[in-house]
């Protein structure tokens, strides 16, 4: 407390943007308050930190000062948060990558950038600094305190994560300044491409193959038996409805990337396995893969629960791993296995069998056959064989008659 006639000290000059923050009951951040000639202006500005909430005020005083005192047509600003909703509904919603991928890479990228950041100041700075976070494996929230723990899992991002990360950003960008026409921040995305190792391949044996079939749990070997007959990928498998599959034709029609159609053909095997799940056509409707299936004899605790009975299945990590332990393959000599070697090994089958890389990029849906050429090492020792069957008689020793000749 200072003392009676001792001097005042310095005064602290607000910082532009303070004199419009406001605190509400019950509430951290701080909330944006502005009045100018009647027209008021009432948000929250989305941080607990002064200093982040003040511009943000400012910006705000700035814009409706222009437009209810200048008369001027603001230019229309979209948030990352605004801009992601819109885009979710636009393009990702419906679609596997973005139910799945796309949209938890929008939520990390809103704690990492700030919901109420504008699309108008993303830059490379702010890139970087998404990037960086991605790399350090913990992603705190962007209005956190500094010694607060992260609300997300802490995990990996390898290279090739964080570039699908920057691509969706990128994506969201370019909609929005071709398609909304709102302003949006000038950043280089190859700045910030991260280096990607080379895929790791592992390929089951047929035998492997059925023998991790036999080891899983019941409800989900109807899933496996199809991702190894087609070569589908997890995503595609699990997200299947009926609506996209023909018994008759025996064929399932996905739609890829720019919704082009992908026909994948049903072999023997799958195709039974489809009819057995369901066999009344007016009851294919929905999911096709869903807890407590009357054909399917499994009695685990999900299938048996009538709150489960009928609700899709939509993980079977925790079934792989231990179906892949049973079978002493979890642990391969380059990794793990995956669900997504079920379709690397489809490819060698296919290779194995005769086919070519162009039928096995139509199998696997590839929209490049240079994606599919990643597996032409497989075709190697086939194609010597065929080459030098072919051409077996060319060094082929003089008969006698050409040796009189001679």
């Amino acid at each position: 407390m200072r003392k009676p006639g001792a001097p005042r000290g310095p005064k602290v000059k607000p910082a532009p943007g303070e004199e419009h923050l406001v605190r509400r009951a019950g509430s951290a951040d701080w909330h944006i308050d502005i009045t100018i000639e009647g027209h008021r202006l009432r948000r929250s500005s989305g941080t607990a930190d002064k200093a982040l909430a003040a511009p943000l005020a400012a910006r705000e005083y700035d814009t409706l000062y222009r437009r209810v005192v200048l008369g001027e047509k603001p230019v229309e600003q979209i948030t990352l948060n605004d801009a992601f909703v819109q885009f979710y509904r636009e393009v990702a919603q419906g679609t596997a990558y973005g139910e799945g991928a796309q949209k938890h890479q929008m939520n990390t990228m809103l704690e990492v950038l700030g919901r109420h950041t504008l699309l108008s100041d993303i830059d490379d700075r702010l890139v970087n600094t998404l990037v960086q976070a991605l790399r350090v494996k913990a992603i705190i929230p962007h209005n956190a305190p500094a010694d607060a723990p992260s609300r997300l899992e802490q995990r990996k991002f390898s290279g090739a994560t964080i570039n699908r990360y920057v691509t969706t950003l990128s994506a969201v960008c370019t909609r929005a300044r071709k398609v909304w026409r709102v302003p949006v921040g000038e950043w280089d995305r190859g700045q910030h491409r991260q280096e990607e190792s080379r895929g790791r391949e592992v390929f089951l044996e047929v035998d492997q193959a059925r023998a991790m079939l036999e080891a899983v749990i019941p409800h989900a070997r109807p899933m496996y038996l199809l991702a190894l007959a087609t070569g589908l990928r997890k995503a595609n498998v699990h997200d299947l409805v009926w609506e996209s599959v023909s018994l008759d034709l025996a064929r399932i029609v996905l739609l890829t990337k720019g919704d082009k159609p992908h026909s994948v053909p049903l072999p023997e095997p799958a195709l039974a396995m489809l009819q057995h799940l369901e066999p009344d056509p007016t009851k294919r409707r929905g999911r096709v893969f869903v807890f407590g299936n009357p054909r399917v004899a499994c009695i685990c605790a999900a299938c048996i629960s009538p709150a489960k009975r009928g609700q899709p299945i939509n993980s079977t990590r925790r079934a792989f791993a231990t179906a892949a332990k049973v079978c002493g393959l979890r642990d391969m000599p380059l990794g793990r296995l995956r669900f997504h070697d079920f379709r690397h090994s489809v490819a060698s089958w296919v290779l194995a069998s005769g086919g070519d890389l162009r039928l096995l990029q139509e199998q696997l849906g590839h929209a490049d056959i240079q994606t599919t050429a990643r597996y032409a090492h497989l075709v190697q020792g086939r194609r010597e064989a065929v080459i030098g069957a072919a051409t077996a008689g060319l060094l082929a020793p003089p008969t006698q008659e050409e040796k009189k000749k001679a």
